[in-house]
């Protein structure tokens, strides 16, 4: 589902978002691109050349991208630039947690 089209070589994308816990888990950044994106939260968190056909592609964040997401209001950015064909792009955080037992 295309929510944005753009029609030029590149798009910056940034949203905010809430974290209501101080104990996350493991983080995952997603992503689904064409063609190359970076992501960006305080730093450089992920970086994908070329592009992913019809998947999601998960980076897992690394301890001191992990340790940039703090409870409240956070802030992530997003670039993606086209160099020829097709144009999208979807990012997004996923929580890993160990199911209860």
């Amino acid at each position: 589902m295309v929510r944005t089209e753009w029609k030029t070589d590149d798009i910056w994308i940034r949203r905010e978002f809430e974290i209501s816990d101080d104990n996350l888990g493991e983080v995952l950044l997603t992503m689904h691109h064409d063609e190359d994106a970076e992501v960006y939260h305080q730093r450089r968190v992920g970086r994908e050349g070329g592009w992913i056909h019809c998947k999601l592609r998960g980076i897992r964040a690394d301890q001191e991208g992990r340790a940039a997401l703090k409870k409240g209001k956070n802030v992530v950015a997003v670039h993606c630039h086209q160099t020829t064909g097709g144009q999208y792009i979807d990012v997004g955080l996923l929580e890993l947690k160990k199911p209860p037992r």
